[in-house]
C-alpha cells in the first residue's frame, strides 16, 4: 500500500512482506476485522495485482466476517485466471477460533492443501505451481 493511501496518523493494520517472489501478509494486532479486511484487499489485490499470497494468521485470535470474506475473495482473485497461487497459516492450535470458523463456513474444505503449518511451508507450497 502506498503511504499516501492511508488514513492519516494510523500505522498499517497489516503487515506485508515479500519472500522468495511471495507476497505474506500478516496481522500485528492479531485480528482481522473490517479495517483490516480491507487493507489487505487493497494491499494485494486492488492495487498491486498480487497473484501469489501466504495470508499468516497463526497469531490471529479473532477473525470477523469481513475478514473471512477477504480471505475468500483473496483465494478467488488468486486463482480465477489459473496464475495464480495462495496459500494460509492458521494458528496451530485446534481449539483456536479462527481455525474453527474456517472449518464451520467451510473455507477449510475450499482451501483445502494450501492450509499449511508454518509461512516457510505455505511458500514452499506455492513455488510447486511456479
Amino acid at each position: 500500500m502506498s503511504p499516501d493511501r492511508k488514513p492519516a496518523g494510523r500505522a498499517s493494520a497489516i503487515r506485508v512482506g515479500c519472500k522468495e517472489g511471495v507476497c505474506v501478509v500478516s496481522f500485528p494486532g492479531k485480528n482481522l476485522q473490517k479495517l483490516e479486511a480491507e487493507e489487505l484487499l487493497r494491499a494485494t489485490h486492488q492495487e498491486s495485482g498480487v497473484t501469489r499470497l501466504v495470508l499468516d494468521l497463526s497469531d490471529c485470535e479473532y477473525i470477523s466476517s469481513e475478514g473471512l470474506g477477504a480471505t475468500a475473495r483473496c483465494w478467488k482473485l488468486c486463482h480465477e485466471d489459473g496464475k495464480g497461487q495462495m496459500a494460509v497459516v492458521l494458528p496451530s492450535s485446534p481449539v483456536s477460533e479462527v481455525r474453527n470458523l474456517f472449518e464451520i463456513i467451510g473455507l477449510s474444505r475450499m482451501i483445502g492443501s494450501a492450509i499449511q503449518p508454518t509461512v516457510n511451508d505455505a511458500i514452499a507450497y506455492i513455488q510447486k505451481f511456479s
